[in-house]
């Protein structure tokens, strides 16, 4: 039999352990609403607020204005674990598995709190606020009785964008007040399949438009789409590739939240007494979820 690999001849493995890019979980606190209380459960209350103050006669009694709640959203955390198991010789036979282990464990962690996060996002044109409608709707209801919309249908585009840009500046609140959040920061989310164009919306310098007479040469105007506080957040997890929206800064109000009822927890348990394995293990309980109000929101559901 020849001398080979499988009897006589040395052979050099170097191990690999796939998965060891870094995730990317700041969404939860960049673009959500983080919460940390530590409580059995969450619940996120819409309260009517005061309407504007109207007129009033010097020595006549002031109008009142009493406080109500329109519903609420109810968050109930989940509980998220797991506990990794190495083998006393496999730690010896495979150089560094601990540290990778360690590594592995940790983006691991990362990468399902950013999927919880992303998923929420995605969600907000099925997954409901106080109102039984939508997060992005267009009829939502106010005290006045009219319906307000924050959902357009239009695909991505310089010319969807600028209508966007339009509904926010004259979006009300349950009060039918304006709060034109337009020129507050803002995030425009989207799944990869729209980045190219995301970029060219808000970093192109002009917009080309073409005259009509026979022959003239197509002329620039300055494209002011990226003149609005407007910063691209991409969502790897999305399943859809057409669906869009804008979402203003947690400063500002919106109703996209994050809880951790227990934060995540890592142990290294050297030597399990029995087994005599040892193992790493990650704790921590979460919720993802919208609500109360549709308020800093506007999306399109493009079909």
């Amino acid at each position: 039999m020849a001398i080979n690999t499988d009897n006589a001849r040395a052979i050099a493995v170097q191990s690999f352990f796939e998965g060891m890019l870094q995730a990317d979980d700041s969404v939860i606190t960049k673009v959500m609403t983080y919460h940390s209380d530590d409580v059995a459960s969450l619940r996120l209350a819409a309260l009517t607020g005061i309407p504007d103050p109207g007129t009033w006669a010097a020595g006549d009694d002031l109008t009142s204005a009493t406080l109500d709640s329109t519903g609420a959203n109810t968050l109930a955390y989940d509980a998220y674990g797991v506990s990794v198991d190495l083998l006393p010789f496999d730690l010896r036979d495979v150089p560094n598995l601990l540290s990778m282990a360690a590594q592995k464990l940790g983006r691991s962690v990362v990468s399902k709190r950013a999927n919880l996060a992303f998923a929420t996002i995605a969600a907000v044109f099925t997954d409901t606020v106080a109102d039984t409608k939508a997060v992005c709707a267009s009829d939502h209801t106010t005290a006045g009785g009219t319906d307000r919309s924050n959902l357009g249908s239009s695909a991505l585009d310089m010319s969807a964008f600028q209508a966007a840009v339009t509904a926010i500046r004259g979006w009300q609140n349950y009060q039918n007040q304006v709060m034109d959040w337009a020129d507050q920061p803002k995030f425009l989310i989207i799944p990869p399949a729209l980045e190219q164009t995301a970029r060219q919306i808000l970093g192109s310098p002009y917009q080309l438009t073409t005259v009509t007479t026979s022959g003239s040469p197509s002329q620039g105007l300055i494209n002011t789409s990226g003149l609005y506080n407007t910063q691209i957040v991409i969502n790897p997890y999305a399943s859809d590739n057409n669906d869009w929206m804008l979402v203003a800064d947690p400063s500002f109000g919106n109703p996209l939240h994050f809880w951790d009822r227990a934060p995540v927890k890592f142990e290294a348990i050297v030597q399990d007494q029995d087994s005599l394995k040892t193992k790493l293990r990650v704790t921590w309980a979460s919720k993802a979820q919208s609500g109360p109000q549709p308020d800093g929101i506007w999306g399109a559901s493009v079909s």
